[in-house]
């Protein structure tokens, strides 16, 4: 089992307006040798326009915890223009390769501050932070943690209707994919610039159902699909989701 977090917002007919800028994003990791255990390390992150071309000077660059005690720093590598739902956000790639000196489990961990607020999130919560476990083994050959795509159907949903998203990712070697509902993570220490601590919950994070407790909320464990029945209170909505890779 290679599990993936992913985080991403969705907006639930909103008229506010938020300072902070980072929307959502998840990590992949692909052995890209047969030879040894290198690969390459995607950090996608989705960005509001707060900030000129979508991201703050500061986040040009992001680091990344590897999992065997080394970090690294990686640039931003491509800047693509997002438009959804009538809203110009930015998707943002961090690109590098590393190779582990032997196998083992490993958790890639990014790690950033500036979240966009959310209704279900708390009001204090800044730090955002994705990672992705997976095993290096040499008899796995190539393989990719899965990549998460956006709802074709965009991401604002109308208030009190059924919503309907497809949260589907991709495998390039068709593992199966079990899907689970998770909460955001933040860092033990979320004042400090020491962005390899250990990941916990968001405390105050709520599901989406859960703000004013009508409603149900939940992803079919094999599709992908979550369906969220009704939304009822206008705003900015966070949702965690864990992809998990299962091969024979």
């Amino acid at each position: 089992m290679r599990p993936l977090y992913c985080f991403l917002l969705w907006l639930v007919c909103s008229p506010a307006v938020f300072a902070n800028h980072i929307l959502g994003g998840y990590i992949q990791a692909k052995r890209v040798s047969t030879t040894s255990l290198t690969y390459e390390i995607t950090v996608r992150m989705y960005y509001d326009p707060a900030f000129r071309d979508g991201i703050a000077p500061a986040s040009r660059d992001i680091t990344i915890c590897l999992g065997d005690g080394s970090s690294m720093l990686l640039g931003r590598t491509r800047l693509v223009p997002w438009s959804v739902d009538s809203k110009n956000l930015s998707i943002n790639e961090y690109t590098s390769v590393y190779t582990y000196a032997g196998p083992g489990t490993y958790t890639i961990q990014a790690t950033t501050f500036n979240r966009s607020g959310a209704t279900n999130l708390g009001t204090s919560e800044s730090v955002f932070l994705v990672r992705t476990t997976f095993s290096a083994i040499s008899y796995l050959g190539i393989n990719s943690t899965p990549a998460l795509g956006l709802p074709p159907s965009g991401i604002q949903l109308a208030a009190n209707q059924r919503a309907v998203l497809n949260l589907a990712a991709t495998d390039p070697e068709n593992d199966s994919l079990v899907y689970t509902l998770s909460a955001p993570l933040t860092s033990v220490d979320s004042q400090t610039a020491n962005l390899c601590n250990a990941a916990i919950p968001v405390s105050l994070y709520r599901f989406p159902n859960d703000v004013n407790y009508t409603g149900t909320y939940r992803v079919n464990a094999k599709t992908g699909l979550l369906t969220w029945d009704s939304p009822t209170e206008q705003g900015r909505y966070v949702i965690a989701l864990t992809v998990s890779e299962w091969r024979n």
